[in-house]
């Protein structure tokens, strides 16, 4: 893989997963009671914890494993929430984005 196919998959993968997560803190939120006008962090925030780790995931064999423990400890020391909260972002993203590359993608292709 050449290093403008690299640069443009972590670009991609960090817009995506930062909007998802977005949503996921937005329904972590709700979850534990928080009004939403009160926000965990910025979107700049979110941005960040994402990039770190879309940078973690280019590690070569373990980069999958490294990625999914940098977002949650990165996600954790970002938010200050609880651990509970922080399943439940992830898991809400995920989810969005699962239906997202299985239902929505194929229309558009």
């Amino acid at each position: 893989m050449d290093v403008v196919s690299i640069i443009m998959v972590v670009l991609v993968d960090l817009l995506l997963s930062s909007i998802f997560l977005w949503v996921g803190m937005k329904a972590a939120s709700l979850y534990a009671g928080i009004p939403l006008s009160t926000a965990y962090c910025s979107f700049f925030g979110i941005i960040k914890v994402c990039f770190l780790s879309a940078l973690f995931r280019l590690i070569p064999y373990v980069g999958v494993i490294a990625s999914w423990a940098a977002l949650f400890y990165f996600l954790k020391k970002e938010t200050e929430a609880e651990i509970g909260e922080v399943l439940i972002m992830v898991i809400v993203s995920k989810v969005f984005a699962l239906a997202t590359i299985l239902f929505i993608l194929p229309l558009v292709f």
